[in-house]
């Protein structure tokens, strides 16, 4: 592993320094006169080595996603176990003993990611990683029936009240659970911030991610009428015209007209 991550940061840093002269070019270009071809040429080959950094962080932080969703499954496992009513003062502990699959993992990486990284290059794997834990830890232990769909996650999260409600088994997250996988979440990103030397602040608080997976745990919340009334309404707004054409934002071409059928 420690080869893969040397590989990979010896790239990441060529195209770092790389970035760098063209920045202090730029800079001196700030004090001499370019002509526009020469500036937009500076320009556009800034973007792209940006973005040359972005796909190898993105590629490298994407290796570890099997093992990240190992650790998700074994701490949905022990959450899962975690029965009775809610308790916020539990809580903290309870999202502790949770996240030691995670956690056990992150410390063993992430201290061999600091010591070879130059910080330039540890924030965009950090930033990598963020996404993929939260993504993981939604899809793996909040919304583990769900696929990606809005529909889908609120008929998961009504399936899963309804369970509780007759009795049977839920495989979905139960208030006590929600209560811990919140506290778990302070507990992350307090972990990706490393008190200012990881991520910043306002991004871990504005990343989709983190919306998602608090949107997620909202659906819990609520009541299965409520969500089924929500299911309904988002389906009906994404019908075109009421006719029974559904578009969505990625379709060029119009589908045909749903036909019906029988169940």
């Amino acid at each position: 592993m420690k080869q893969k991550l040397w590989l990979t940061h010896t790239c990441v840093c060529v195209c770092f320094q790389a970035e760098k002269k063209d920045e202090e070019r730029q800079e001196e270009s700030n004090t001499k006169e370019l002509d526009t071809e020469a500036a937009n040429i500076l320009n556009d080959l800034q973007v792209k080595l940006s973005t040359v950094l972005d796909n190898f962080s993105a590629v490298f932080a994407k290796s570890f996603q099997n093992r990240i969703n190992s650790c998700m499954r074994q701490m949905a496992e022990i959450l899962y176990q975690m029965k009775g009513p809610p308790n916020h003062n539990t809580a903290e502990a309870e999202a502790d003993t949770t996240l030691r699959p995670l956690m056990e993992f992150l410390d063993g990486n992430l201290s061999i990611f600091a010591d070879i990284c130059e910080k330039t290059v540890l924030k965009r794997i950090l930033k990598d990683l963020w996404k993929i834990v939260l993504s993981s830890l939604e899809r793996t232990v909040v919304l583990p029936q769900s696929n990606d769909s809005l529909g889908a996650q609120l008929l998961t999260a009504a399936k899963g009240l309804s369970n509780l409600k007759g009795g049977a088994e839920a495989k979905t997250l139960t208030p006590k659970q929600c209560i811990i996988i919140d506290a778990g979440l302070e507990t992350i990103k307090q972990y990706f911030h490393a008190g200012g030397n990881g991520l910043k602040k306002a991004f871990v608080e504005k990343s989709p991610e983190l919306a998602s997976m608090r949107y997620a745990l909202s659906l819990y919340t609520q009541s299965t009428d409520a969500l089924i009334k929500t299911f309904v309404t988002t389906q009906h707004s994404q019908v075109h015209d009421g006719i029974g054409i559904r578009i969505t934002g990625n379709e060029k071409i119009k589908p045909d007209r749903g036909k019906s059928f029988k169940v």
